[in-house]
């Protein structure tokens, strides 16, 4: 199986550790409170930690009964498929980081948007990072008496590599002597 077979499944979830600190108390339809805010990014950062960990057990309960896992090319994953597909990754996931990620809230629905990178060691044993943007939609549930935003639906589109620049640099002016 190709590197980059793997690496898009990777690029949708994998978002963590950045965290979005603007505050959003009122004022636009959507913009959660505090709360909403934490809540969600603390639910990301369980599913990304799961996922790094390729720790399906752990991973499982964060996703909604009907979780839909979509690809650019149009094919869907149920949560079984994608727990499996999670599970049975065959690169080790180094590193994971969100990017100028975003919540905005509908009662009891949010989305999460961003930006995340994700760095696994390929076969050869060198590095290899992946960059992709992504949406996930989470839905506010009751669980064993408790609120957790669980997700429903993930998409992500993986990122091309950025190109080198065309004109290599100048080097520096040389002192006169």
């Amino acid at each position: 199986m190709s590197i980059t077979k793997w690496m898009g499944p990777l690029v949708l979830l994998l978002t963590a550790c950045l965290h979005d600190t603007r505050r959003a108390d009122t004022a636009l339809a959507g913009e959660p409170g505090d709360v909403t805010r934490r809540e969600v990014l603390a639910a990301e950062e369980q599913i990304f930690s799961a996922i790094q960990g390729k720790n399906v057990a752990a991973l499982r309960p964060l996703l909604a009964a009907g979780f839909v896992h979509r690809s650019p090319s149009g094919e869907e994953l149920g949560k079984e498929e994608f727990l499996t597909g999670i599970g049975t990754v065959p690169l080790r996931i180094l590193s994971v980081r969100g990017e100028n990620m975003a919540v905005r809230a509908y009662g009891n629905t949010a989305i999460l948007t961003g930006v995340q990178r994700a760095i696994v060691l390929g076969p050869d044993g060198h590095e290899l990072a992946s960059d992709g943007a992504f949406t996930d939609v989470f839905v506010l549930r009751r669980v064993e008496g408790q609120r957790r935003w669980l997700l429903a639906f993930a998409y992500s589109v993986e990122l091309p590599a950025p190109s080198p620049p065309l004109v290599p640099p100048a080097p520096p002016p040389t002192p006169d002597p």
